[in-house]
């Protein structure tokens, strides 16, 4: 946590809605996956996020099918 450093997301709840996903209990878990890759420096940009949580999302959606 020493790394933490105050980081945030540059993606929100509505990028996630734009992705198909239904607002809901995943959202809270494909943030903080987004989060926890970022903090682990594998997510540079606002594009690296929203393929990431595009990826998520894919699954979640899949999984649901």
């Amino acid at each position: 946590l020493e790394e933490y450093n105050g980081a945030r997301l540059a993606i929100r709840g509505e990028d996630i809605i734009r992705m198909g996903l239904k607002p809901g209990p995943d959202f809270k878990k494909i943030l903080e996956r987004v989060l926890y890759e970022k903090i682990d420096g594998r997510l540079a940009s606002k594009e690296d996020e929203r393929a990431f949580a595009g990826k998520l999302v894919a699954r979640r959606l899949k999984k649901g099918s």
